[in-house]
């Protein structure tokens, strides 16, 4: 809205801050449910949600609907066409689907076989109608994705934008913030803080924990006493042992990361960029991590962060690295920071993903 565009959002009930009202309007529908389970994925088979969708698309005088997923484009695309608009049908593609399912879903033991082959499957057909017969237009977070949807769905290049995921860089803490955070989490000065946080339930970021506290942390535990790492996120466990403090889900993220002198991202699976490197790009935070964890971002080694193949012995050798060059955490923070301003600032994308619209509107022949 701050670049004069009327919004209207149509998401599945659940929590948002209030704030969000005053950003566009917000209208909600309840996502079909079978067995406990979430079956979000079967949108465009959802009564509620096509109801709600076919009076936006009747009444409003929109020039672009916006979709984050893949489910909920053929019902787009149904009642654009019965109801004869012109509208614009743009695909926010937060991850190359396919890739992210076979990263993460297909890999998760909590769900069944026989569900990790379906939804799977469904994915990968959905992401073959949405992209080649309902999308006008594809905005993705990277160039890397923006190639993997030319490339893969052989899309014609002029349809397919790249808006980046940014972070908020606000200003940095200060000695005293550091200091009272430190006490409230129990944290002496003379501890060297190494953080990793994310989701727990999303399983890339389980198995970086259980590295962490399994294998990564064991080896610091005798051979260098300074060293704390510090874990944190939402329905993450809670805990503190030897030379791991566990904090479970975390009330103030910036208060959180103003602790750490080291952001550890030891990633071996997961699609799309990763917010949490994002996170720490905008606090200034010298960053070691796997070549998967800064996918997709234009971080280069050595120079904003320190980028390692997957293997244990490499993350904790920059570990050590990191922990031994004050001067060299300062630098690399500092890289940290500006890249985050320069590029990945939300006012900065704000711009970009107005730019964007704009060619998307201007440029639209639909119907």
């Amino acid at each position: 809205m701050r670049h004069g565009h009327n919004v209207t959002v149509l998401e599945p009930f659940g929590p948002w801050k209030t704030r969000d009202e005053t950003l566009a309007k917000v209208q909600s529908y309840r996502n079909i449910s079978m067995l406990g389970r979430n079956l979000g994925v079967f949108r465009d088979v959802n009564p509620e949600f096509l109801s709600l969708l076919s009076s936006l698309v009747r009444e409003g005088a929109f020039d672009i609907v916006q979709i984050s997923s893949l489910s909920g484009a053929i019902a787009a695309k149904v009642a654009k066409t019965l109801l004869d608009r012109k509208i614009c049908l743009v695909y926010d593609a937060h991850n190359f689907e396919p890739e992210f399912v076979k990263e993460t879903y297909q890999r998760d033991r909590d769900h069944s076989a026989l569900e990790r082959i379906i939804v799977t499957g469904l994915i990968r057909v959905l992401n073959h109608l949405g992209c080649r017969f309902c999308f006008d237009f594809v905005i993705c977070v990277s160039n890397r994705d923006r190639d993997l949807f030319i490339e893969r769905l052989r899309m014609d290049p002029k349809r397919v934008f790249v808006v980046p995921i940014g972070t908020h860089a606000l200003g940095l803490p200060t000695k005293e913030a550091k200091s009272k955070a430190r006490e409230k989490y129990g944290i002496g000065k003379e501890r060297i803080v190494v953080m990793f946080h994310g989701l727990y339930t999303h399983l890339a970021n389980r198995e970086a924990f259980d590295l962490i506290v399994n294998s990564i942390a064991p080896r610091f535990a005798s051979a260098d006493e300074r060293v704390l790492f510090v874990l944190g996120g939402t329905d993450s466990p809670k805990f503190s042992e030897k030379n791991v403090l566990a904090c479970g889900f975390v009330e103030n993220l910036f208060e959180f990361l103003s602790l750490a002198d080291v952001a550890l991202v030891p990633l071996k699976h997961g699609g799309g960029v990763k917010v949490k490197v994002l996170d720490y790009l905008g606090m200034g935070l010298p960053i070691i991590s796997t070549k998967k964890g800064v996918e997709g971002l234009d971080v280069i080694d050595g120079e904003n962060a320190l980028v390692v193949n997957y293997v244990e012995d490499e993350l904790v050798d920059g570990i050590q690295f990191l922990v031994n060059n004050q001067a060299e955490r300062t630098r690399l923070g500092h890289n940290a920071r500006d890249l985050a301003l320069s590029k990945y600032d939300w006012k900065v994308i704000g711009n970009t993903a107005d730019e964007v619209v704009q060619r998307i509107v201007d440029n639209s022949h639909v119907g």
